[in-house]
């Protein structure tokens, strides 16, 4: 389980950290134009900007724990230059934090999970329950980015 850990909560900061380097080193030149493919917009941007500035370091563990202000408070933290040895001791126990928490509940449903699927042939359910997941969350997904495209096509990128 260390091990399992270890390395998500690893990949997890570095690529985190890719992020923040990317941003850090293109600015609000390279959000400006590419923020929208991640729906980053400047009022969004704006606000985790203004919201790190208030609180630092902190805002910085919260929003890598937080499910979908993770990425953007990376990029907000590129932007204001937040040091790198912050970035670094600050993310890293936030990544074990969002790693331990996926892990445990992983292990909590998989169990469950793999006593309802051994039912049937192992391959073939296996292969259902990912199918319908991926497929429900592929849905998913794609209803929610055409609803925040239309909606952004109908204001100004401002």
């Amino acid at each position: 389980i260390w091990s399992v850990l270890s390395a998500a909560a690893a990949a997890d900061q570095a690529g985190s950290l890719l992020f923040y380097g990317l941003v850090r080193t293109g600015g609000r030149a390279l959000v400006d134009r590419y923020g929208k493919w991640i729906l980053l917009t400047r009022a969004r941007l704006g606000l985790a900007e203004a919201w790190l500035a208030r609180v630092g370091p902190l805002a910085y563990f919260v929003g890598r724990i937080v499910p979908f202000l993770r990425i953007y408070s990376s990029g907000a933290a590129g932007l204001l230059r937040l040091p790198y040895g912050t970035v670094l001791s600050v993310g890293l126990p936030a990544s074990l934090v969002w790693t331990a928490g996926f892990l445990v509940l992983g292990m909590a449903v998989g169990q469950k999970t793999e006593a309802w699927v051994s039912r049937w042939h192992p391959p073939t359910g296996l292969v259902l329950v990912f199918a319908v997941a991926g497929l429900s969350l592929s849905l998913a997904l794609v209803h929610h980015l055409r609803k925040k495209v239309r909606h952004h096509a109908n204001h100004d990128w401002q």
